[in-house]
């Protein structure tokens, strides 16, 4: 009896778990990249300069990383002795995460004052468990919903 019980657990459980597991990985991609942005409007009220968020490879391939830098009117990614900081893959390596926003659709800039914030858009971040979209409003708030 013990044994047919254990059998069915060996063959029901994974697939499970393994929903779990996605489902975990996806809120935890989410919740890094809420630091992020975070950070990121914090070094702007820090430095008292622009500061701009971009994908480290280029061409809203955020999954592979992100780059945070001093702007310099170029706001193209690459080693600067004006970088701040850089993010590796982490907990966003299995998802899907893609910007929307409302100046540019590959990069976030963040200014130290209010007059000059446009931040405007949203990060849809995504794996086979489902999808989160993390709204960014034009002072740096954030709203997390879920996408339909």
């Amino acid at each position: 009896m013990s044994t047919g019980i254990l059998l069915m657990l060996f063959f029901f459980a994974p697939p499970f778990v393994q929903s779990i597991l996605s489902r975990n990985h996806l809120q935890a991609a989410v919740s890094e990249l809420k630091s992020i942005v975070i950070f990121s409007r914090n070094q702007a009220l820090i430095y008292s300069r622009k500061v701009v968020l971009a994908p480290k490879s280029g061409m809203n391939q955020w999954k592979n990383g992100l780059v945070l830098f001093v702007d310099d009117g170029i706001r193209q990614t690459r080693l600067s002795p004006t970088m701040i900081h850089e993010w590796g893959q982490s907990a966003m390596k299995g998802c899907d995460i893609r910007w929307h926003g409302l100046q540019s659709n590959s990069f976030l800039l963040f200014s130290p004052g209010i007059k000059n914030s446009m931040i405007n858009g949203h990060f849809l971040v995504s794996n086979k468990s489902g999808c989160y979209r993390l709204i960014i409003n034009r002072l740096g708030r954030m709203k997390t919903q879920t996408c339909n």
